[in-house]
C-alpha cells in the first residue's frame, strides 16, 4: 500500500491541472504572442499564490515546486523580452477613498511606520505605490503652493493610492497589489459614514482591471 503523498507531489499534483505543466516541467512553446504570454504569467501568478497559500498553512517550504515556478518564470521572461523589444507595457490603477474622516486613517495603514508597508507592498509585488490627490501633501501650505505646478496635476484630484507596474505580467501584478491593499483596509469593501450606514468605497474598482 503506498504512503501519504510528500508535500512537494501534493503540490504539483494541484499544479498540474494548469495548462502550463506537464507532469514536473514547464514548457513554453517559443511561438507565443505577447497576449499568450500575459495569460500565462497570469495562470503562473495564480500557481505561486496557491502554492505560498499552502507553505504558510503547513508552515512548510517546498523548494522543488518553487523551483520548478521559477523555471517557468524565467522562459516567460525570455520569451516576453524578444516580444517586447523596443516597448514596455505599463498598467495603473487607481485607489480612492470615500470623503470622510477616515481618509487619512486609511492612507497610515498603507503607508505603515515610516513607509514600512507601502515599501513590503512595492517589493512583494513589483509595482509603484504612491499617495496622489488632495491631502497627499502633508503641510497643506507647501500642498496650495504646488497645485496647478507642472508635475503636481494629481493635486486636483481627490485623494487616492495610485497602483502601477512596468513590463511582463504588469496588470496581473497591479490587479493583485491592489487587492492586497483591498484587504488592508476594508474587510468586506465597505466602510461605515458618520451615521454608521455602510457605504461602498470600491470606485473605480474596474478601472484597467485584467480578466482572463
Amino acid at each position: 500500500m503506498n504512503g501519504p503523498a510528500s508535500g512537494d507531489e501534493r503540490v504539483l499534483s494541484g499544479l498540474n491541472s494548469s495548462a502550463l505543466f506537464s507532469k514536473d516541467k514547464i514548457n513554453i512553446a517559443s511561438n507565443l504572442d505577447e497576449k499568450s504570454v500575459d495569460l500565462l504569467f497570469n495562470d503562473l501568478y495564480r500557481c505561486v499564490d496557491s502554492l505560498t497559500a499552502f507553505e504558510l498553512s503547513l508552515g512548510l517550504r517546498f523548494v522543488h515546486s518553487r523551483q520548478i515556478l521559477q523555471d517557468a518564470m524565467t522562459q516567460l521572461q525570455e520569451r516576453y523580452s524578444d516580444l517586447t523589444a523596443g516597448h514596455n507595457p505599463t498598467a495603473e490603477e487607481k485607489i480612492y477613498f470615500p470623503s470622510s474622516s477616515d481618509a487619512k486613517n486609511h492612507v497610515g495603514k498603507i503607508v505603515g511606520p515610516r513607509g514600512s508597508s507601502i515599501r513590503r507592498l512595492e517589493e512583494t509585488y513589483r509595482c509603484f505605490v504612491r499617495v496622489r490627490g488632495k491631502g497627499s501633501v502633508k503641510d497643506a501650505k507647501i500642498e496650495a503652493q504646488l497645485r496647478g505646478v507642472a508635475g503636481y496635476e494629481h493635486l486636483n484630484d481627490d485623494l487616492h493610492i495610485r497602483v502601477e507596474a512596468v513590463g511582463m505580467g504588469a496588470k496581473v501584478r497591479v490587479r493583485a497589489c491592489t487587492e492586497a491593499i483591498y484587504k488592508m483596509i476594508f474587510d468586506d469593501g465597505t466602510s461605515r459614514d458618520g451615521n454608521g450606514t455602510r457605504t461602498n468605497v470600491y470606485r473605480g474598482v474596474n478601472h484597467n482591471r485584467f480578466e482572463v
